[in-house]
């Protein structure tokens, strides 16, 4: 696992990887299975089913492609396009199992706009209501 400190957007950030090179595609090539009509309920199938990744999968982050040595680990490629990686918090994504892009069950597709929302923890919708300008209560 690598682990390093870095600045993104000028903050300092943790990143971390897996180091599994062999298995990353980019986020813009790994294949995507659709779960609905809603073009984010999708997700990512095992490293098991994609098998290996091209060495060269054609996408760039400046100068940056995907590593072929050590000492290019956790180049821009690897921060901006690499699926397998992480910033922040440290939580990794486990390929040995299908990874959701979110949960289905967090989502709810608003009927009026068609837009969809993340559900309160209570599980109640969102207060939609307008407020009454004159008086400043809902």
């Amino acid at each position: 696992m690598l682990v390093k400190s870095i600045r993104f957007c000028d903050f300092p950030v943790t990143f971390v990887c897996d180091e599994k090179c062999e298995k990353a595609w980019g986020i813009s090539n790994r294949m995507r299975i659709m779960l609905s009509d809603n073009e984010d309920d999708y997700e990512y199938p095992t490293d098991n089913e994609l098998g290996i990744a091209p060495v060269k999968p054609g996408t760039w982050e400046g100068e940056d492609t995907k590593p072929t040595t050590e000492s290019e680990k956790g180049n821009k490629w690897c921060v901006r396009e690499c699926e397998r990686s992480k910033m922040f918090d440290g939580h990794m994504n486990d390929f040995s199992k299908r990874v959701k892009n979110f949960k289905t069950e967090e989502i709810k597709l608003d009927e009026q706009t068609n837009q969809g929302f993340r559900m309160e923890e209570t599980g109640d919708e969102p207060n939609n209501k307008s407020e009454d300008s004159s008086s400043g209560t809902a």
